[in-house]
């Protein structure tokens, strides 16, 4: 059993900072966080929890650099990804090619479990998303640039 923890620190300051977006983006605003996993040296994620009347969690992350990992990578869900604070570079592998996108904080976009991509590198040094995804269908998958380029 789980037990929610106490919404604060830099969280607690996005989701003071982000209100307004975070309630037309969710229904409601978190004022608990259900778990924080600290993923990499570089990536926390913090779970805020189930979405009512959805199969689906919504979480933040938070990112302080690029993948440590030179492989890219899919995922296990389908999820969202609203870009709140910061930006990112992403590399997207597809058709045996790729593309080197930017996110900007106020951007939103959708992240197939069957997209391949690699987090490049943060022009504002650190980036906050809030993600809602799920549920899950699949197993993380890893790949090295050779398999993804001819």
């Amino acid at each position: 059993m789980n037990t929610f923890l106490e919404l604060q620190g830099p969280a607690r300051q996005l989701i003071v900072r982000h209100e307004a977006t975070i309630r037309q983006i969710l229904g409601f605003v978190p004022n608990a966080i259900y778990r924080i996993d600290v993923l990499s040296p570089v990536f926390t994620k913090y779970t805020l929890g189930p979405i009512p009347g959805t199969d689906q969690w919504a979480m933040l992350h938070h990112f302080t650099g690029p993948d440590p990992d030179p492989r890219a990578h899919d995922h296990p869900v389908r999820f969202e990804s609203h870009v709140l604070a910061g930006s990112y570079r992403e590399r997207v592998y597809e058709n045996g090619g790729f593309a080197d996108v930017l996110r900007p904080a106020g951007s939103s976009h959708v992240i197939e479990p069957t997209c391949i991509h690699r987090l490049l590198d943060l022009p504002e040094g650190e980036c906050w998303t809030l993600c809602l995804a799920g549920p899950v269908v699949r197993a993380w998958r890893h790949y090295d640039e050779a398999e993804l380029l001819p």
